[in-house]
């Protein structure tokens, strides 16, 4: 397992690639990067049930199916068979990663501190189901119905995390997770198809099926 611990003592990904503001809206949408989040990937040979039997006793829901997502403050998602992932926009990594580790088989049992590996944006608005569906083979919009979830998927060719939540504080929004190194590519890729995916909606409506 690697130190955690260093939230925030980085400048933006954003900023690092040289893009100047984190924030975009359009009619319908609104992205931003989030700068603060801690990233912590589990990995385990401990079944599912047992695992997350175990994590259960340090506070956390650990989701036992894949594309399975649970929790906030930290959001757990299982993005893959025996891989989850904890995202935490409030909590230290260092301290995160011993609750996590503190209950189970270490031996069984792989934590790794993501944080430097992943750029984040969050993306909310009417339009913004229809933007990741212009983008992505997923039907995004009905999965706006089904309750939070993840899903590991390609936008335009490129892969991302997508999750699906609704924080007690604000409304409805998807977290897209990905690689740092294309954080400058899939900016300016949502920036651009954003406009096209607020006439879908105009068009459209927000609920699969729909015709205003």
């Amino acid at each position: 397992m690697m130190p955690g611990g260093r939230n925030g003592a980085l400048r933006s990904v954003l900023a690092q690639a040289g893009v100047d503001g984190g924030c975009f809206r359009s009619g319908g949408c609104e992205l931003r990067e989030v700068t603060a989040a801690a990233v912590l990937m589990l990995r385990s040979l401990q079944s599912a049930e047992e695992l997350a039997q175990s994590i259960r006793t340090s506070g956390f829901e650990l989701p036992v199916t894949v594309n399975g997502a649970s929790g906030e403050r930290p959001s757990v998602l299982c993005p893959a068979p025996g891989e989850w992932l904890f995202v935490s926009e409030t909590g230290d990594a260092g301290e995160l990663s011993r609750r996590i580790m503190r209950r189970v088989d270490t031996g069984r049992t792989f934590l790794l501190d993501c944080t430097d590996a992943y750029a984040m944006f969050r993306l909310r608005g009417a339009a913004a189901p229809w933007l990741l569906s212009k983008l992505g083979a997923l039907d995004f919009r009905a999965g706006v119905g089904s309750g939070q979830h993840c899903a590991r998927t390609l936008l335009s060719q490129a892969p991302a995390i997508v999750h699906w939540h609704a924080p007690q504080t604000g409304a409805g929004c998807f977290d897209l997770l990905f690689d740092r190194s294309i954080a400058q590519y899939m900016w300016a890729l949502l920036r651009a198809s954003a406009a096209h995916a607020d006439d879908l909606e105009r068009c459209f409506g927000g609920s699969p099926g729909r015709r205003r």
